[in-house]
């Protein structure tokens, strides 16, 4: 080993002895501190400079005309450029700015066949939503200008798609209420053609005791826009009896010149009915009839049991059947 590489070892050997013996003792936190400290003045100072930053902002709107534009052509956002201290340019990114808004009724201007924001709006709009010192030199898209399309709209009735399951003793005290009870929808006039109805989501309630209120949304197609996108729904529920009416039986498409008598002539309906209808449903509500298009031979006839009452349940009567004995009128 020649002089040279024994004074490089020995060098080396006594300089890490000396840097392990600096970072074993309490100089390494006086010499971190101060770094950290001169670290936390540099980064400062240049806080405080002014910078030059192309920056996002979010834009919603408000009364959207769905009838005249595609949505999707609107942007979600625009870019700007700013310049404004490097302290409120990261607050800007660390707290994010709030959407810029856009009311399409009163902000926008239509010029041959298209929809326009200007860029003397949107500059005032953005300019709201940051600091008074904040330049701002660019904006893209300079002003928003969307095309103008001619939709077809059809008015459908909107439809409950959901189940609903009830707790033992409960059941409807009413119909499914849903507002709004209609919509409008904008799109092409062949796929309009096809629809009856919206629907809301297939939702599923069980063990219902008590009325729901719940907003809904609509399940919505792609290619089409809504009026709105979700409803209120109202289900009434209420807790259920059972009830005994009598009810007269009827001949039904007898000739003229017939006359027909019944044995019994009237049939006992037992029903469940919730507390709230209980008043309301009476032997009005039902009809207990023999058709003579249906009559045959035997003696005895099955009654047919129809009830106007939606909130009617597990009707049965009793006798099912009934003996007729049929004259000729003098």
């Amino acid at each position: 080993m020649n002089l040279n590489k024994i004074l490089h070892s020995t060098f080396f050997i006594l300089y890490s002895k000396r840097i392990k013996a600096f970072f074993s003792s309490k100089d390494v936190f006086v010499f971190l501190s101060f770094l950290v400290l001169s670290f936390l003045f540099w980064y400062m100072l240049n806080l405080r400079r002014v910078y030059e930053e192309t920056i996002s902002i979010p834009i919603t709107y408000t009364h959207t005309p769905i009838d005249k534009i595609n949505e999707s052509d609107l942007p979600c956002q625009v870019r700007i450029t700013v310049k404004e201290q490097g302290f409120y340019l990261l607050m800007y990114k660390i707290n994010k700015i709030d959407p810029v808004v856009i009311n399409l009724r009163e902000d926008a201007t239509g010029n041959k066949g298209t929809l326009n924001i200007s860029n003397l709006l949107l500059r005032a709009r953005i300019k709201e939503e940051l600091r008074h010192s904040t330049e701002i030199f660019r904006i893209l898209p300079e002003e928003i200008t969307v095309p103008v399309v001619n939709k077809a709209h059809k008015t459908l009735p909107v439809k409950f798609a959901g189940k609903v399951g009830f707790a033992q003793q409960y059941n409807l005290s009413g119909t499914i209420n849903i507002v709004p009870k209609s919509i409008n929808v904008f799109g092409e006039k062949k796929m309009l053609d096809t629809m009856t109805a919206v629907y809301t989501e297939a939702i599923k309630f069980r063990n219902l005791n008590d009325t729901v209120r719940k907003t809904l949304s609509i399940v919505q197609n792609a290619d089409l826009r809504y009026e709105t996108e979700k409803v209120n729904v109202l289900i009434p529920i209420d807790k259920f009896t059972e009830k005994t009416v009598e009810i007269p039986v009827t001949g039904k498409n007898f000739p003229k010149n017939m006359e027909v008598r019944f044995f019994p002539s009237t049939v006992t309906a037992n029903f469940f009915v919730t507390f709230s209808k209980f008043n309301s449903v009476n032997a009005n509500n039902f009809e207990a009839i023999i058709d003579y298009k249906n009559i045959n031979k035997n003696e005895r006839q099955r009654l047919q049991i129809t009830t106007n009452s939606p909130f009617v349940f597990e009707l049965r009567t009793t006798p099912a059947e009934v003996e007729y004995l049929i004259e000729m009128k003098q």
